[in-house]
């Protein structure tokens, strides 16, 4: 069987978010992972269009070997960012596209090095495609053709965080980084660092109401 997708870090929490949609949407997918019973449902409901690797960050031969398996000329890396280079490196060189929710800087930059040989093999690379900028850019790319000029743009993300239970929104350890690590800003054209709790306001949002702010590093 031929797979429209593969999800590598299927069985994570952005991995199950991808495959929900793509399945609901309708096409075919290969789950990979380290966690089968987490994408066990999507393997009973969805049966025809599913199958499931098991597969290893650290062993990049299982990766290969499943995006082999799958056919699929579209790989979408969901695995936490540190392996993004890697596997941006496997697919240039199995010549299929890739798509992944964004690395660290350094890891970014050594993304970039692969534009070349991806040319070459005429596939396409994305990193990045996270909430903002990525999502955010669709949308703000939509809205900008209904206006005659634009002279300025707020782009965030904000989820309403007013709840007493604390609920991890995405990978702990990003959390954490986000929280700690200097921000890169861009003031009169030149980058500043600040940190991101000694930058924190206040600011009301349409159906949500008052959330905290703060700056936080993006490589996007």
């Amino acid at each position: 069987m031929k797979f429209d997708f593969i999800i590598l870090g299927a069985t994570g929490m952005q991995g199950r978010i991808v495959a929900r949609d793509l399945l609901e949407t309708g096409y075919s997918v290969l789950l990979c992972g380290r966690d089968k019973p987490r994408v066990s449902h999507f393997l009973r409901v969805y049966k025809k269009r599913t199958g499931f690797k098991y597969i290893e960050a650290t062993k990049i031969s299982t990766i290969i070997n499943a995006i082999k398996y799958s056919k699929s000329d579209i790989v979408i890396n969901c695995i936490e960012g540190d392996w993004n280079y890697k596997i941006f490196k496997v697919c240039a060189k199995l010549g299929v596209n890739c798509m992944d929710l964004g690395s660290e800087i350094p890891v970014t930059k050594k993304q970039f090095s692969l534009n070349n040989i991806m040319k070459r093999k005429n596939i396409v690379g994305i990193t990045g495609i996270g909430s903002v900028p990525g999502i955010g850019n669709i949308m703000l790319r939509y809205a900008s053709e209904k206006f005659d000029k634009i002279e300025n743009i707020n782009l965030g993300f904000a989820w309403d965080s007013n709840m007493k239970e604390f609920v991890v929104p995405f990978s702990i350890e990003s959390v954490l980084e986000e929280f700690t690590d200097r921000a890169p800003i861009v003031e009169n054209k030149h980058f500043k660092y600040k940190n991101p709790l000694s930058n924190v306001n206040k600011r009301y949002h349409r159906y949500i109401g008052v959330e905290k702010e703060l700056l936080v590093r993006h490589p996007e």
